[in-house]
């Protein structure tokens, strides 16, 4: 992570001494920046935290201090914090207007905000605004020639394109965004697209995706990066988990969330617990399945976190069709496919289709279970995801076999085969199995 250098100290500290001229809120506000600077070893990115801090002071609201106090004191999740998502994208509007009113509003300082406003967006599942808040950040940036802020953006932009499946646009700003941080020498941010080209290869290259999480996990480690490392850690327990080795995959669990509470990460928690959630129930312990997807969702639904309530909607849903609580679990996959569709959450979505159908097929009502199926199938290729578009149309083709549609079944398999092949997929030797026997 690069250190705050001379000219950007100078930048914080110009502007914190203008606020002394504006009124004494703003001073109060200019006063803590300059002490800051002074008793802690200032990040480049806290920069934003530092001009946050006054605005907390400015506006003398307490939850608005808190949440300034806890930025510039190194915090890295905002999530941790009282105020809700909405009231964080307010507290960043504020700073803008409050800044342009002191007069020591730049374009550097505006791209912060703006970048800012984007992951809030972002997190909130509004992606197309979140896309378009960085565009504009893009374009301050890449006009001033501003390398560190440009790669960051196009770092975020690339996790965006993840979240909304669309895995060529995420890969192509992960690498802009990599060779930036490597010309700019920024050890954070090439780890942080190391996960991102790692996310977006995961579902279709999860040996490509593990040798990217471990180059990140190198680098935070050495960083001494603790938030950073938890979620590599979490991200290499899902690869292990799709690849089934489900007690490796526990271990890492239970490791990022050990570093999570560490560092009071209630986000990471969350999907820390989600993740042990989905092993207790791969390994038939539905009593502890059912306690972690039940904590899951209650906390996500504090947190405003979208994306994690869809998961532990997905996961009781999963449960339920276990159990044979048939028409319930219908309900949390259709309450997830909702969720999903309005945040864009393409992943999501796709696994919930999927396994509404086999909800369906359950009640022997197969139309419904293929329409389903097919629908899931088309997601899953318009993201590039080959590992879930194989699973669909392996659980797909066991369907239409017991329907006598046996042609198509077979075609189906071959198809799923060729993927698990390619990715030595768990289910690779059972598909073979299945093939064989024709």
């Amino acid at each position: 992570m690069a250190k705050l250098i001379g000219a950007e100290i100078r930048f914080v500290t110009f502007y914190a001494n203008l606020l002394k001229n504006v009124n004494d809120q703003y001073k109060i506000g200019s006063t803590s920046i300059l002490n800051s600077l002074k008793k802690y070893d200032l990040e480049r990115e806290q920069i934003s935290r530092s001009l946050y801090l006054s605005i907390g002071y400015a506006t003398n609201n307490p939850n608005w201090i808190e949440m300034a106090v806890f930025m510039i004191t190194g915090g890295s999740d905002i999530y941790n914090l009282r105020l809700h998502p909405k009231e964080q994208e307010n507290f960043l509007k504020k700073s803008l207007s409050l800044l342009k009113t002191a007069g020591t509003s730049n374009r550097y300082t505006e791209s912060i905000v703006l970048s800012n406003l984007g992951l809030i967006k972002h997190k909130l599942g509004n992606f197309q605004h979140s896309l378009s808040l960085y565009n504009v950040a893009a374009e301050i940036d890449s006009q001033d020639n501003d390398v560190g802020g440009l790669s960051k953006v196009y770092g975020n932009m690339a996790a965006v394109f993840i979240d909304i499946g669309n895995i060529t646009e995420s890969i192509k700003y992960s690498e802009r965004s990599l060779e930036l941080a490597i010309s700019n020498n920024d050890k954070t941010t090439q780890g942080n697209q190391l996960i991102n080209l790692g996310m977006a290869y995961k579902g279709n290259k999860p040996q490509k995706a593990m040798e990217y999480y471990k180059k990140a996990l190198e680098i935070f480690q050495e960083l001494g990066d603790r938030y950073r490392e938890g979620k590599v850690i979490l991200n290499i327990g899902n690869i292990e988990s799709s690849l089934g080795n489900l007690i490796e995959a526990k271990k890492l669990y239970e490791y990022s969330l050990s570093i999570s509470k560490e560092i009071n990460s209630k986000r990471d928690y969350v999907y820390s617990i989600l993740a042990l959630g989905n092993i207790a129930f791969q390994f038939h312990d539905y009593d502890d399945a059912s306690e972690k997807y039940d904590f899951a969702l209650k906390l996500s639904e504090e947190l405003s976190d979208n994306s994690s309530i869809a998961m532990a909607l997905q996961g009781i849903g999963n449960l339920n069709l276990e159990l044979e609580n048939i028409k319930l679990a219908i309900d949390y996959y259709n309450r997830c496919i909702i969720l999903s569709r309005q945040n864009e959450f393409a992943h999501q979505e796709s696994t919930a289709l999927a396994n509404l159908g086999s909800a369906y097929n359950k009640l022997h009502e197969v139309e419904k279970a293929v329409d389903c199926y097919n629908k899931a199938i088309i997601i899953s290729k318009r993201t590039q995801n080959q590992i879930d578009e194989a699973e669909i149309r392996f659980n797909l083709a066991n369907i239409l076999w017991n329907s006598n549609k046996r042609s198509l079944a077979i075609r189906y398999w071959q198809t799923a085969l060729i993927i698990f092949q390619e990715t030595q997929h768990p289910l690779l030797a059972e598909t073979k199995r299945l093939l064989d026997n024709i």
